[in-house]
């Protein structure tokens, strides 16, 4: 199931769901494999990390905004801030 505990918390105590999960490794092979993200990190895991030597950006994001409410089917939604690696 999607929203089943993943036994384990984020650096800010927060639980890690299954689909905070899913949704990071997608956000991080999105980036990883951009010619224009330079860097990057989230919420599940904030030390920033290097994508592509030559990108132009730093990327951070929230993964999956509201996951804890995504089994009652409310809105929940990807955060993310785009910076100039300058």
């Amino acid at each position: 199931a999607l929203v089943t505990v993943e036994g384990s918390s984020n650096t800010f105590g927060d639980v890690q769901l299954t689909v905070d999960v899913i949704a990071d490794e997608l956000m991080w092979e999105t980036c990883k494999s951009s010619a224009v993200v330079y860097e990057g990190a989230s919420e599940e895991e904030p030390e920033i990390k290097k994508c592509n030597p030559d990108g132009k950006y730093v990327v951070c994001w929230d993964p999956l905004d509201g996951s804890s409410i995504v089994d009652n089917n409310w809105a929940v939604g990807t955060m993310i801030g785009i910076w100039d690696k300058s």
